[in-house]
């Protein structure tokens, strides 16, 4: 019992110290408040006529939905965008568009490739994508119906990528069939 008080006599002290030195708040200053009268910077009224002037003189790519009721993705390089659709019973379809979302040309389309890796286990297949001439998109079909949720990854080295380029990787989870919707290109 005596060594227990010899103890906790020096260290009580010490802990009122710091519990009163840490409460103990400094004064902070108000934040500043932005008058309603003060201009807030914005883009130039120019941008868009700028931005286009970069580019070759058509405006940037500011189209990202969906045209078929996919999954939409704007790759790495900015000149492309994808979409993937799963339909019934187990086919990926993958549609691809330039820096605009215009579909690409066949030829263009001709010079992707990759694959697609059906579910995260070690053991998951992989099915190379194939061009669909008649639809102007690239498939792979696992060939059964699909048990949900399922995560594809799209491994997939795009038109004008070195040779020796890693592909570039998406993944697309769904937890059902994709609805399909009739794109127009001509709203």
């Amino acid at each position: 019992m005596r060594i227990t008080k010899l103890v906790l006599f020096p260290v009580i002290p010490a802990l009122a110290f710091f519990y009163t030195s840490c409460s103990q708040e400094q004064p902070h200053e108000p934040p500043a408040v932005v008058s309603s009268t003060e201009q807030i910077p914005t883009a130039s009224e120019n941008a868009t006529q700028e931005t286009a002037e970069v580019f070759g003189g058509e405006e940037t790519h500011t189209d990202h939905a969906s045209k078929h009721g996919g999954v939409f993705f704007m790759a790495l390089d900015d000149k492309y965008h994808l979409e993937g659709i799963l339909s019934p019973p187990g086919k990926f379809i993958v549609y691809l568009y330039d820096a605009y979302t215009r579909p690409v040309s066949l030829s263009e389309l001709k010079k992707t490739t990759g694959t697609v890796r059906w579910g995260e286990s070690d053991d998951a297949p992989e099915i190379p994508l194939r061009v669909v001439e008649s639809s102007e998109t690239l498939e792979a079909d696992i060939g059964k119906a699909v048990d949900f949720p399922i995560t594809l990854t799209l491994l997939l080295k795009l038109p004008g990528m070195p040779s020796d380029a890693k592909p570039e990787l998406f993944t697309f989870l769904f937890s059902h069939y994709s609805e399909q919707t009739p794109h127009d290109p001509h709203p």
